[in-house]
């Protein structure tokens, strides 16, 4: 099933990437917790104006620091399954943060989040 990817999946790809996955990953995974659009025509079409709108807002998002679990130097230090923190990185995009921030900006950013 061709699908469209709304933020990073790990091992999958990066938000806007159309993909390829097996049926059952898509409908019990990926559709339910809206991490992926059907690759059709109009989903393609919202997806890039979804994306050209916070473009042209000029809103800037990264991605969240790995999970300690998952960085390579501190695996020999860390002996725990960490699958709760290593689920939450999959699903945490870090929206602007600086102390340069005014209140201004940051009404600014929460009204273009909620429209």
């Amino acid at each position: 099933m061709k699908i469209v990817l709304l933020e990073r999946v790990q091992k999958l790809g990066q938000m806007g990437d159309i993909v390829d996955v097996k049926s059952g990953y898509a409908r019990n995974f990926l559709l339910p917790f809206h991490k992926a659009l059907r690759a059709t025509e109009q989903n393609i079409q919202y997806y890039e104006k979804q994306k050209s709108i916070l473009e042209a807002k000029n809103i800037e998002t990264r991605l969240s620091y790995p999970p300690l679990s998952k960085q390579k130097y501190l695996k020999k230090y860390i002996h725990k399954n960490l699958k709760y923190s290593e689920s939450i990185y999959d699903k945490i995009l870090w929206m602007p943060s600086s102390l340069n921030l005014t209140k201004k900006d940051i009404s600014y950013i929460c009204s273009v989040i909620n429209e």
